[in-house]
């Protein structure tokens, strides 16, 4: 933790603090930050006032951002593995003497999921595409700037 956040002779740790900023970006009020940690409202208020608190909530968000996109990833990629398997071997039914099959997905199922798929992944392709294209815009604007720039430094006033 930074010494940043660590005041000599203050009641709360810097632990108490982390666990202030954690509770504050998943419950989004310091009221309730206040009932969950314990701490009183008014210090919650008086941390956000600080730069330490801003550096920690921004630290602690980018640490989630984190594990929620490791969570979806693995979502992802057990929903796209169940897909599969249900399309190469159907889906499982009990038959009318309680055993449980396989019956292959219907045409219709196939097709929304084939249809899904296509839009989704010409979604990505595009946004993958759209962000060289804005680097690329980007770094046109700043060199005509600095062209701009260089052009009215050397010119004679």
């Amino acid at each position: 933790m930074s010494d940043a956040i660590h005041r000599q002779g203050s009641v709360h740790s810097s632990d108490d603090r982390r666990i202030a900023a954690i509770q504050f970006v998943l419950l989004g009020s310091m009221r309730r930050t206040a009932e969950a940690t314990g701490i009183p409202v008014r210090t919650l208020y008086d941390w956000q006032k600080t730069d330490w608190w801003e550096t920690l909530v921004a630290q602690v968000r980018t640490e989630m951002e984190g594990e929620i996109d490791a969570t979806l990833s693995k979502m992802i990629q057990l929903a796209l593995a169940a897909t599969m398997d249900r399309l190469e071997n159907g889906d499982y039914v009990v038959t009318a003497k309680g055993e449980i099959v396989r019956k292959p997905v219907s045409a219709r199922d196939v097709m929304a999921i084939l249809a899904m798929a296509i839009d989704k992944r010409q979604v990505l392709r595009d946004a993958m595409a759209t962000v060289p294209q804005q680097r690329l815009g980007n770094l046109a604007d700043r060199l005509r700037e600095l062209g701009e720039h260089k052009r009215n430094a050397t010119s004679p006033v």
